[in-house]
């Protein structure tokens, strides 16, 4: 008999030596067998299997209850079980069971992994660092060719779990403009598949060095569907021009849209409730609305209209952060509340000598820092404790992240 104690907690992996899988609760544990596709259930004290005389299959569980074991599972054991058979493996891909799995694993407080993109190799390097666990960083494979000199790797944002990658090609070599290319990736380190997204509607490969492109990365509640956004900019006529990728219809295109601001190539929007979020560097952050694909301005606090800013998630809010010189140690924080007012949340000294530098800042209320010895701490913004992040690596950027069942088909 199979049976639930209580309300299960969050999964923590037991290594097993006998070809089973087994994911510990605080009420329950639960095993699963690969070679017989079945379950067995244990309490604190009992062995349920052992005091039946039997194990429970699959078939002899309800439906129901079989899908909840299933969504507190990780995506690494989801993966394993798609191919046990054609009954799991049509639970695990449909599309409904991996949003639930997604909503799970997004407020499981347990999964507090941060992406860091570390450049000391190669521009391919990136590894996951949970908060818990600050000196074990996780690398990650990125199944693209590997990079050569003159190509550069940039991650335009993270979302659910899906990271878009901005690859170039050849920037830095002496090449011809036909042979640089900007290529446009998705990514999930979870399920390791990468989806290539260069089937643009509108194409540049002839005359690339006349052009300016920036893009933006979100996700659209309504339709549960990830977006590419790609604006593209003549240099010498200024006619700028705009598309958008729907991962959905897997397909690109172009949106007649009005947009006179310029854009930095290197510079990627924060993505926050449905919308991205780009500082002009002026008095305004630029806004497009994901699901309505419209621009629009926010205007700024009149206190930060000069220094070093950034904008990024705080806590399902829009942030914005001001380092007011690089010499100064005060850091000011607003957000912005429902009626698009913006509220100082703080004001804070940046707590290290000169010659720092801020890497990133994260939704939970943190930021990562680096000194002039490239050490990397984890600053929190409420409680001002800092934590040491090791082992030293030289990072281009840290992004927020939680694993994702989501696939790039």
């Amino acid at each position: 008999m199979f049976i639930f104690w209580g309300t299960f907690g969050a999964p923590v992996p037991v290594d097993l030596t006998d070809g089973s899988e087994h994911w510990a609760t605080d009420d329950a544990y639960v095993k699963v067998n690969y070679d017989t596709t079945s379950f067995t259930s244990h309490d604190d004290n009992t062995m349920i299997c052992e005091s039946s005389g039997r194990q429970t299959c699959m078939d002899d569980l309800p439906e129901e209850l079989f899908i909840e074991v299933l969504l507190r599972l990780p995506v690494k054991s989801l993966l394993r079980f798609k191919v046990v058979c054609k009954a799991w493996r049509s639970h695990i891909l449909n599309r409904k069971f991996v949003e639930r799995h997604n909503v799970r694993t997004t407020a499981n407080p347990g999964n507090d992994y941060f992406i860091a993109h570390n450049s000391c190799s190669d521009y391919n390097k990136f590894c996951a660092i949970s908060r818990n666990s600050l000196h074990k960083p996780i690398g990650l494979n990125l199944p693209i060719a590997a990079s050569v000199s003159g190509d550069e790797c940039s991650v335009v944002g993270s979302c659910n779990g899906l990271i878009c990658l901005d690859y170039k090609r050849g920037i830095r070599r002496h090449t011809t403009s036909r042979n640089r290319t900007t290529n446009v990736y998705l990514w999930n380190p979870a399920t390791g598949k990468v989806k290539d997204l260069r089937r643009y509607s509108i194409d540049i490969s002839a005359c690339y060095d006349d052009f300016c492109v920036s893009l933006g990365f979100g996700f659209e509640l309504a339709s549960r569907d990830y977006k590419v956004l790609r604006i593209v900019r003549n240099k010498k006529s200024s006619v700028t021009r705009v598309e958008v990728y729907s991962l959905k219809k897997n397909s690109w295109k172009e949106i007649a849209v009005e947009l006179k601001y310029r854009l930095w190539t290197f510079v990627y929007p924060a993505f926050v409730k449905g919308s991205l979020y780009w500082d002009l560097n002026e008095r305004n952050l630029l806004l497009f609305d994901v699901q309505n694909e419209e621009f629009c301005t926010i205007l700024l606090p009149p206190d930060s209209w000069c220094g070093v800013r950034e904008v990024f998630e705080l806590k399902e809010s829009v942030a914005f952060a001001n380092l007011f010189d690089l010499r100064s140690k005060d850091i000011a924080i607003w957000t912005l509340d429902e009626n698009s007012c913006w509220i100082q949340k703080w004001s804070i000294r940046k707590p290290f000598d000169r010659g720092s530098s801020i890497v990133g800042y994260l939704k939970t209320g943190e930021y990562v820092g680096r000194n002039r010895y490239d050490d990397l701490v984890l600053y929190d913004f409420a409680s001002e404790a800092i934590k040491p992040i090791e082992p030293k690596m030289h990072t281009l950027g840290v992004y927020n992240y939680s694993e994702s069942l989501v696939f790039l088909n």
